[in-house]
C-alpha cells in the first residue's frame, strides 16, 4: 500500500507541473497575441461543460484560442494534433454559449490553436489563426 501513495504522490506533482507549465504558456500565448495586436478579453473562461484559455479580438472577429503548451518537447510537438475532435466540438459548444450569453451572436468568430514550448530559457510560440471551422473540422 506505500508503494501505491508514493505513486500517487508522484502522479499528483507531475499534474502540478503539467498544471503550471499550462498556465505559463497561456501567459506566453495571451502576450503573444497582444504583440500581434489582438486584444484579451477573457482568461481561462470556465462555462457549463468546460474551460476557455483565451478569448481574443482581432478587430471585429471574436477568437477562441486553444493554447497547447509544453516543457520538453521530446521528438516533437504538434498542437494542432493535440486537439482532438472532442476538444474542437466542445470549444465551438463553449463559444456558442459564449456569445449567446453575451449577445454577440452576430459576431463574426474564429478558431485558433496556439502552441507554446518551452526550452530552457527559450520560449517559442507557434500561432495556427483558423485551426478549425464552426463544425469543429480542422482547416
Amino acid at each position: 500500500m506505500k508503494w501505491l501513495t508514493r505513486r500517487f504522490e508522484g502522479h499528483r506533482e507531475v499534474a502540478g507541473d503539467r498544471a503550471a507549465t499550462g498556465r505559463r504558456g497561456e501567459k506566453a500565448a495571451a502576450a503573444y497575441l497582444k504583440s500581434q495586436g489582438y486584444t484579451i478579453v477573457e482568461r481561462n473562461l470556465t462555462l457549463p461543460g468546460g474551460e476557455i484559455d483565451l478569448i481574443a479580438r482581432d478587430n471585429d472577429t471574436l477568437v477562441i484560442v486553444e493554447v497547447k503548451a509544453l516543457a520538453d518537447p521530446g521528438d516533437g510537438f504538434d498542437p494542432i494534433i493535440r486537439v482532438n475532435k472532442d476538444k474542437r466540438e466542445r470549444l465551438v459548444r463553449l463559444a456558442d454559449a459564449y456569445c449567446r450569453a453575451r449577445r454577440l451572436t452576430d459576431t463574426p468568430v474564429r478558431f485558433d490553436v496556439v502552441g507554446v514550448v518551452f526550452q530552457g530559457k527559450d520560449t517559442v510560440v507557434r500561432h495556427f489563426p483558423r485551426a478549425f471551422d464552426a463544425q469543429g473540422r480542422r482547416l
